[in-house]
């Protein structure tokens, strides 16, 4: 017995996934948002494919076959995936406790791509966040705890006051993806694995960085920080 799975071509899938540049939309000099749709910038988060409801059933189909497959072989690492993808295309949110519990089986059965299976489940947290919290953006965005190894779609902060992301596994070079926040106040970075804020970029609006807790190689303020014109405080 055995299953062939068939996920459809892309011509077949309708995203609704926005791209824009927030420095499109930032007046250089005064450092404020040129215009008013600007503020509705959140509402373009949608990371869940707009199919048809034959495609839905063909979709939910296969992932019931992947299943009964799994009952067979609870290990079997092409099926796990396989029906990762195909509950991440189904419902982010419906299927976010599953999709967690089946990377994390994932990285126990075929270790040697451990890190892929991190970053994949970091981006699929971060969708999951920015999609129950869409619609309060503007005021604070806070993904905690989550042992994030990346970052994926930092552009949707883009007007977010507050960034936390404390309690993960983010480095140095990770710092240089926030360049998007233009908006941000206050960014908490505690218990991470940076060393260094070399790659922090220049945030015009940033008056608070919280970096406790993390392996910082000097206590000093370093010039590359002092780089955000209204930075106030550095929290180490």
């Amino acid at each position: 017995m055995y299953y062939i799975f068939q996920i459809p071509p892309e011509s077949e899938c309708v995203y609704t996934l926005y791209k824009c540049n927030p420095y499109s939309i930032l007046d250089s000099q005064t450092l404020t948002i040129k215009d008013a749709a600007a503020q509705n910038y959140s509402s373009m988060v949608c990371f869940t494919p707009d199919y048809s409801e034959v495609l839905n059933e063909t979709l939910e189909e296969q992932l019931k076959n992947c299943r009964e497959l799994l009952d067979l072989e609870p290990e079997s690492k092409w099926p796990l995936l396989t029906s990762v993808l195909l509950m991440k295309s189904l419902d982010l949110v419906q299927y976010a406790d599953s999709i967690k519990a089946t990377l994390d089986l994932l990285k126990q059965v075929d270790s040697f791509r451990a890190r892929y299976y991190s970053d994949l489940q970091s981006r699929i947290q971060f969708e999951v966040a920015l999609t129950q919290n869409s619609s309060h953006l503007s005021d604070k965005f806070s993904l905690t705890n989550g042992r994030l190894t990346c970052l994926h779609h930092c552009q949707y902060l883009a007007f977010t006051l507050t960034v936390d992301l404390s309690n993960n596994l983010l480095n140095d070079k990770h710092l240089a993806q926030l360049y998007v926040l233009i908006n941000c106040r206050k960014l908490v970075l505690d218990s991470n694995r940076i060393t260094s804020l070399t790659f922090l970029p220049s945030l015009p609006k940033l008056e608070v960085i919280s970096l406790l807790k993390n392996p910082l190689k000097s206590t000093d303020t370093p010039k590359d920080v002092l780089t955000c014109p209204k930075l106030i405080s550095v929290i180490t």
